[in-house]
């Protein structure tokens, strides 16, 4: 048990000999400095990050309010047309008309009506034979 007791004795000594107190001391305040300026430098972003994206909010919030306001002038009412399941009334009667192609009165050859995908499949027929 002596024996122990003096090699751990020993070992204290030549650790207590090896660290230099100052220097260690000095590190460590230097250390706690940059660790403080570096949690500053932290806040200092993290507020300009959130007055960034508060600024982007609400610039969308202004942006949403003209919009509105446009379409309540010219009367349209956006979130009435998106929560009906049909198509708006509206914008049907507006909606430029398509024309359905009717089918062609007679074909070159025998005078039976051909509709257009007949007609269209016998042009392809015939760029086939050329």
């Amino acid at each position: 048990m002596a024996q122990s007791m003096m090699g751990a004795t020993k070992a204290m000594k030549s650790m207590n000999g090896a660290v230099n107190l100052p220097a260690l001391t000095r590190i460590l305040r230097e250390f706690e400095q940059q660790s403080e300026m570096m949690d500053m430098k932290g806040t200092v972003m993290d507020d300009v990050i959130d007055d960034a994206m508060a600024d982007s909010e609400d610039e969308d919030a202004e942006a949403d309010t003209v919009v509105q306001q446009v379409l309540d002038e010219i009367g349209i009412n956006v979130d009435h047309m998106l929560a009906s399941s049909s198509t708006p009334q509206g914008l049907v009667d507006h909606a430029p008309s398509v024309a359905v192609p009717a089918p062609i009165s007679e074909a070159a050859g025998g005078g039976v009506p051909m509709s257009a995908d007949q007609l269209l499949q016998d042009r392809l027929n015939n760029l086939r034979r050329d």
